[in-house]
């Protein structure tokens, strides 16, 4: 439940941005209250993203490469959801589609791929052939 909170509040956050670096090129009323804009809408992002960080780097025991990544590609379809839909943009390019299903696949990765650090397959005691630590002397044989 926590993980769909904290997407949720990604997206509010990244809409936020969204309308408030491009809503000027569509509604009159984002570029002449700019101040307003400036003064209540970036605390306000920044508050929402910073909830989502916190929420997410605990789910991820403190590993903060997921927790961008998959930051990252909330932002890429909420910029091509909002692009389309309110300056009326291209959704389906061969650009977008591409862009869109790497996207999905790191996002894809973040949730099945497993969070164990390379050397660990190679270190692990269930295949002591692969640990280059265990295996110094059969090296040094080879070099002789």
């Amino acid at each position: 439940m926590k993980i769909i909170y904290a997407i949720f509040l990604l997206l509010l956050c990244h809409t936020l941005a969204w309308m408030q670096l491009n809503g000027r090129l569509f509604n009159d009323w984002w570029e002449n209250n700019f101040w307003i804009n400036v003064l209540i809408f970036s605390p306000l992002c920044f508050l929402i993203g910073y909830n989502y960080w916190v929420i997410m780097t605990e789910v991820f025991s403190g590993y903060v490469w997921p927790v961008k990544l998959i930051a990252y590609g909330v932002n890429i379809f909420v910029f091509a959801t909002c692009a389309s839909y309110f300056l009326g943009e291209q959704f389906l390019t061969i650009r977008n589609i591409v862009s869109l299903f790497l996207v999905s696949l790191i996002l894809l990765s973040q949730q099945v791929l497993p969070k164990k650090h390379v050397f660990e397959y190679f270190t692990s005691d269930e295949h002591p052939e692969n640990d280059p630590t265990k295996n110094w002397h059969c090296q040094d044989q080879a070099f002789q």
